[in-house]
């Protein structure tokens, strides 16, 4: 008989535009932070010889460990119009086959990796904001005391504070103010990358 993929698949509608933008904007998001490794690139050694490879390494780790999970739970979902239907299909596909325990397992998982993500920020912004105000970019006495460093360890101690006591505090605002702000944000911030390489390729700046 045919795969239980097949057989569903003959009974798929296709993608509507507006969920084509939400999967493409979820796609982004998943591969997006790869090139954050160049704030730390002044605390690398031979960092412009290392810089690419571990950008593009770990570019290969993450869609190898996001893309064989995802196919194999396509690959294995015994109602693949269940699956797609589900508000929360991998969660609810591990629950079926796996049970509770394991569920709770990926679910601790998922827990660890997003604070991990919230660490890596928070280092990546605090630096961000240190060479800023190394750069003299904010006023006299704010870029003095932002740009500060540990004595015992040389690290942006004041600057990763600021950045990491103002995460908590968005953590107080309400959920689809946290959705605008993300969305029009990130947008925001490639149109000015965009715009930063035109004028740079043009010799402009």
């Amino acid at each position: 008989g045919l795969h239980p993929v097949m057989l569903a698949s003959s009974h798929l509608a296709p993608v509507s535009l507006a969920g084509l933008g939400v999967g493409a904007a979820a796609a982004i998001y998943a591969f997006d932070g790869y090139g954050s490794v160049v704030y730390f690139g002044e605390e690398l050694h031979a960092a412009p010889g290392l810089m690419a490879r571990v950008v593009f390494r770990a570019l290969f780790a993450g869609a190898l460990f996001m893309l064989v999970p995802l196919l194999a739970v396509i690959g294995g979902a015994p109602d693949l119009q269940a699956l797609i239907a589900d508000a929360t299909p991998v969660p609810s596909f591990v629950r079926q086959l796996g049970g509770d325990t394991l569920h709770r397992v990926m679910s601790l998982g998922v827990a660890l990796a997003l604070f991990n993500a919230m660490l890596a920020i928070s280092l990546m912004g605090g630096r961000q904001l240190y060479s800023s105000a190394r750069d003299q970019a904010w006023p006299g006495r704010i870029s003095a005391a932002v740009s500060r460093l540990h004595l015992t360890f040389n690290s942006p101690w004041v600057a990763t504070t600021v950045l990491g006591v103002t995460g908590v505090l968005w953590c107080l605002a309400p959920l689809n103010v946290l959705l605008i702000v993300i969305g029009e944000g990130t947008a925001a911030i490639y149109a000015c990358m965009c715009v930063a390489a035109i004028r740079g390729r043009s010799g402009a700046a």
